[in-house]
């Protein structure tokens, strides 16, 4: 992985120059955000309730999902998701799908504002009423710059490949941040994902990493995030040879 290790934080690297390292991966989320609000546009208002990847839910609660992950801070998340998960005795994601479920159903508009303002406030760009043009609702004023940990870059890519696989549309994700996702969920990842990875190395066929180790395997970078979000199947390509 030889152009993401360098930007994550000392617990997930080897000992070399720690210059590059960054908690803040605001930019590389500014420019998914982007990218998922013209995933949507794209797609249109009649495909938000199309199912997503996740058993009960669809493209558009997965996009509130993941506004829901940047509006909210993790000890507010857990507050309400155990709060959920003990009032219907379900698990963390039944809680969350809950969670989701209950919140005003946001159209097309509405979702592509908010992707579009949460994605100015990561910048520290700023938007004003004739940049707004279409999106209504996007504030009006100069966004301060929000500093983002991978935990938010995460959430956004992985709930961006979600919309893009149920779509069938392209979304375009940096190969460091990507690779920054993969390496972040392959430590973090349930026990069967993480057996998987005891045998299997992983390779991205459009980025420069790999995570695991073993008998190598191609996949897109899309798809082996969504493996171990446990979204996905296992790549089954092996690599081409050179």
């Amino acid at each position: 992985m030889s152009d993401v290790a360098k930007y994550l934080p000392l617990s997930q690297r080897g000992a070399q120059d720690e210059s590059a390292v960054t908690s803040d991966w605001s930019s590389p989320v500014a420019l998914v955000l982007g990218a998922l609000a013209d995933l949507l546009v794209a797609a249109g208002e009649d495909r938000l309730d199309s199912p997503a990847l996740r058993p009960g839910f669809s493209i558009r609660m997965t996009v509130q999902e993941v506004l829901w992950r940047l509006d909210t801070t993790r000890t507010e998340r857990l507050a309400q998701t155990a709060r959920h998960a003990l009032r219907l005795r379900r698990g963390p994601s039944g809680a969350v799908e809950a969670i989701i479920g209950a919140q005003p159903a946001l159209s097309l508009g509405e979702l592509v504002s908010r992707l579009r303002e949460l994605s100015a406030g990561a910048s520290g760009s700023s938007v004003g009423e004739e940049d707004a043009g279409a999106d209504a609702g996007v504030s009006a004023r100069t966004a301060k710059r929000h500093r983002r940990p991978l935990a938010d870059l995460s959430a956004v890519v992985i709930g961006g490949y979600d919309v893009a696989s149920s779509l069938g549309l392209p979304l375009v994700v940096d190969a460091v941040a990507s690779g920054a996702v993969a390496l972040a969920r392959s430590l973090d990842a349930p026990v069967e994902v993480r057996a998987v990875l005891k045998d299997r190395r992983m390779v991205a066929s459009d980025a420069d990493w790999s995570v695991g180790q073993g008998r190598e395997l191609a996949g897109s970078a899309q798809a082996i995030v969504l493996f171990l979000a446990g979204r996905g199947d296992i790549p089954q390509t092996p690599p081409r040879q050179a």
